[in-house]
């Protein structure tokens, strides 16, 4: 059954496919009066990048197609806009799969590839990954479109952050706190290229793969996911979709860091949209999705903090004054020198 969190963003419909076809609008074609403009391949890069991180953790495929599309994509310019970012039309209502972006919008930095706030991470990128949200089903938490409720605890769409601060980016890609707007470091400067959330969140998973199934092929070997340890175009945070394994998460700095191996609870709880894992002052790090066992976590040479899960743990602390959890499971903590 789902939780309060899941109904809160969850419009209720889905795409009746497992392959998801779309399609780039073509310069000139007119939309409910929104006029196309011509797609770049610097921005068709970074909306396909988009769908591919959808395809790691859910079992669809999507294919570009000429015609006969689930998905129509339009790239508009602010008037037709009407100073919106970006908007999608969920599945089973009308004009169902018309999604439109705006070049002129902060953060579509389509003339900046490599750079700007188009790439994975930042502010750009956030309104692909949150727009095909829609595409697929997803609501906002602070309103009710579709079927959806409302986050326990929220009442404005924005700086209200809801039951345990769950209202945000790094919990829900759907939200508009983007990325994690409590972290105890601050936030990275506004409509940057990397801070921000690079992947549907544990949230988004959730919901989304109990309409469309779950990528049990993605990453089922062992699998070493490293801590970023500098600010810069690549660093964000990512919800760890893992389907198997033996697996760690591991730093290798001396500035101090959390690594935090349990899931995301999905309950109404610290926890139910996930555990952060972040160096300090580094805006980027991992949750881990629903259901995902992540067993073994190794720390750098500053003062971490390492919290395991109810698997059997090897938690390393290496260097340091380290603070170490094991919680359940027949553990292994070394502290290291």
């Amino acid at each position: 059954m789902a939780t309060a969190l899941e109904t809160a963003i969850d419009w209720g419909t889905r795409i009746d496919a497992s392959v998801i076809t779309y399609r780039f609008a073509e310069q000139g074609e007119v939309y409910d009066g929104v006029t196309a403009y011509e797609w770049l391949a610097y921005e068709i890069q970074q909306v396909e990048r988009a769908l591919a991180v959808y395809e790691t953790f859910l079992d669809v495929t999507f294919a570009e197609v000429s015609s006969g599309e689930h998905l129509t994509l339009v790239v508009a310019d602010d008037e037709d806009m009407q100073g919106f970012l970006g908007f999608f039309i969920p599945p089973g209502e009308p004009d169902a799969g018309l999604g439109a972006f705006n070049w002129e919008g902060e953060g579509w930095d389509f003339d900046e590839p490599g750079t700007g706030a188009l790439e994975q991470g930042g502010f750009g990128f956030v309104t692909i990954i949150h727009e095909f949200g829609h595409a697929l089903g997803l609501a906002h938490p602070h309103d009710d479109g579709g079927s959806s409720t409302v986050f326990p605890g929220v009442t404005v769409a924005y700086g209200d952050y809801g039951d345990f601060d769950l209202n945000q980016g790094v919990y829900t890609t759907m939200s508009y706190n983007t990325g994690w707007t409590t972290n105890p470091d601050g936030t990275p400067p506004a409509v940057s290229a990397n801070g921000y959330q690079g992947t549907p969140m544990a949230l988004d998973i959730a919901v989304l793969q109990a309409k469309y199934g779950a990528n049990l092929t993605h990453r089922t070997g062992a699998d070493t996911y490293v801590l970023p340890a500098a600010n810069g175009v690549g660093t964000f945070y990512a919800c760890i979709w893992d389907a198997g394994g033996i697996d760690t998460i591991v730093y290798s700095g001396s500035t101090p860091a959390v690594i935090d191996l349990r899931a995301a609870t999905l309950e109404v709880e610290e926890g139910g949209g996930g555990f952060l894992s972040y160096v300090d002052g580094i805006f980027g790090g991992f949750t881990i999705a629903h259901g995902v066992v992540i067993e073994n976590a190794t720390g750098g040479s500053g003062a971490d903090t390492i919290r395991g899960n109810a698997s059997d743990n090897l938690l390393l602390g290496a260097g340091g004054a380290d603070a170490l959890d094991g919680f359940d499971g027949a553990d292994t903590l070394g502290g290291g020198g």
